[in-house]
């Protein structure tokens, strides 16, 4: 019911509700992710802590809004802890090794920052975020053809973005692609998403 109303957008309810049910049964055996819910719907970071000491280290869910929250405050060597507690509890959280991948490029460890994307398009191959960082960090490194793939499912995954598209095109630029890459700058001439500079960039 919570999660429903968190649906309709109805958050004040469900935070009454999920405080309802807090008071009444604090020790129940989903009081933790009760506490992980009333840390999403107020956005207070202690909730968290709270979920993390009643699970008895066992909720992988409130390392990875603890991650997020020290993400969200540019404290990137504590998010990566936060996040490793949490893929070492649940390895099929998608989304702690994203955050991690992104700890990595902030810290500029492109190895591990490498390891980690990898780890999630493997997973989610519609992750078209992870998808986009590896083909930034094949394009650092000089592996075109690895970056012209990993842009081109991006693009793929979000035609609406019109950066991925570009990215995309100067990928295929870079890889020797001419015929995609000049596609690809029709297309995005033709959706008025593509100016002088750009062009002169490719």
């Amino acid at each position: 019911l919570v999660e429903a109303l968190i649906m309709l957008k109805q958050r004040e309810q469900a935070e009454a509700l999920v405080r309802e049910r807090l008071q009444a049964a604090p020790d129940a055996k989903d009081a933790a992710n009760m506490w992980c819910l009333l840390g999403d719907l107020t956005g207070e970071v202690e909730h968290y802590d709270k979920a993390w000491a009643l699970s008895d280290g066992a909720c992988a869910r409130a390392k990875l809004a603890l991650g997020a929250a020290a993400m969200k405050a540019g404290r990137w060597e504590q998010a990566r802890a936060e996040l490793r507690e949490a893929v070492q509890l649940k390895p099929q959280l998608v989304e702690a090794w994203y955050c991690r991948g992104v700890c990595a490029i902030k810290l500029e460890e492109e190895p591990a920052a490498l390891g980690d994307f990898r780890r999630v398009v493997a997973a989610d191959p519609s992750h078209y975020q992870a998808w986009a960082c590896l083909g930034q960090l094949f394009a650092r490194s000089k592996m075109k053809r690895e970056a012209l793939f990993a842009y081109r499912e991006a693009s793929r995954l979000r035609p609406d973005e019109h950066q991925l598209a570009l990215n995309a095109a100067r990928a295929a630029a870079d890889a020797g692609a001419h015929e995609e890459a000049a596609y690809r700058c029709m297309r995005l001439a033709e959706q008025r998403a593509l100016c002088d500079e750009d062009t002169c960039a490719l």
